[in-house]
């Protein structure tokens, strides 16, 4: 899931004024043209490609476009004066870089079902995806192959179809499969990951100052949302405190007083674990001069 914020401050005066101060100056009411689709831009239609803004330049600005075949064409190089030029992508898939001297870079994604380099979305012949929209626009669904071949950042901008997840295939190919249980990733075989233990097993020491909020899952870390989870924490002596929560996330909690705390965590389909964690008080020191 994708959310994007814009924010925009405006100034009717066309200087930003605190409460009760006079402005130094006004101008009278202006037009302006204000882009917010931010990068990379998706070309999803010719009609996208035909409907983009030229570029604005300056005197001495030099503009390049970047062919997703890595072709550069100098649009702009050094001119006496300011302008506009028009950006000449085409229908080509792929990915296509602006560059400016005053101003960095754009990138614009075009899909390749313009251009017929799609893919079928088959074992045999993956597609090849650009933009994150691609498999709800395409309807896709169980049994759906493809790869990612856009830029950084498109796995996380990938939006599923509903009732399906992805699973990784390897060698850079990624399936839909059908997903009851509303699973979004899967991945077959075991994996390696770092952790941060002072003891094997799942028993910690720390002191009261230091320890963690203790993480919670209603699944084993599959990461449905809408799965229960029961947190209880029981301190060396006296009731336990019992959290009813849902998902994957991780629960503050204050450890005092010092001493043995056991802490349980049951799943939605009634499976559990514990630890136990051993809190030691921070030590009271005096200074003797």
């Amino acid at each position: 899931m994708r959310t994007r914020y814009l924010a925009i401050v405006a100034a009717a005066s066309g200087f930003l004024a605190f409460a009760d101060e006079t402005p130094e100056a006004t101008s009278s009411a202006c037009a302006f043209a204000f882009d917010p689709a931010g990068a990379p831009v998706a070309l999803k239609t010719q009609a996208d490609i035909s409907a983009l803004r030229p570029v604005t330049y300056q005197p001495v600005d030099t503009v390049t476009l970047v062919a997703p075949n890595g072709t550069e064409t100098a649009l702009v190089s050094g001119t006496s004066s300011a302008g506009t030029v028009a950006l000449p992508i085409t229908a080509i898939g792929g990915v296509w870089t602006a560059r400016s001297s005053r101003s960095g870079t754009a990138t614009f994604t075009v899909r390749r079902s313009l251009d017929g380099t799609l893919g079928s979305g088959t074992a045999a012949s993956p597609a090849r995806l650009i933009d994150g929209d691609e498999l709800v626009d395409y309807n896709a669904g169980d049994g759906y192959v493809f790869t990612l071949d856009g830029p950084d950042g498109l796995l996380d901008a990938l939006i599923l179809p509903s009732g399906v997840r992805m699973d990784d295939l390897g060698d850079g190919a990624w399936g839909l499969a059908s997903s009851p249980d509303g699973c979004q990733y899967a991945w077959a075989g075991a994996t390696a990951f770092p952790v941060d233990s002072r003891q094997s097993g799942p028993n910690r020491t720390t002191s009261r100052t230091d320890a963690l909020p203790v993480a919670y899952t209603g699944d084993n870390w599959i990461g449905n949302p809408a799965k229960a989870a029961m947190l209880t924490i029981a301190p060396p002596e006296g009731a336990a405190t019992v959290f009813n929560l849902a998902g994957t996330g991780a629960q503050p909690f204050t450890f005092s007083p010092a001493g043995d705390w056991t802490v349980t965590l049951a799943m939605a389909d009634g499976s559990s674990c514990s630890a136990i964690l051993s809190i030691f008080g921070n030590p009271f020191t005096i200074l003797v001069k």
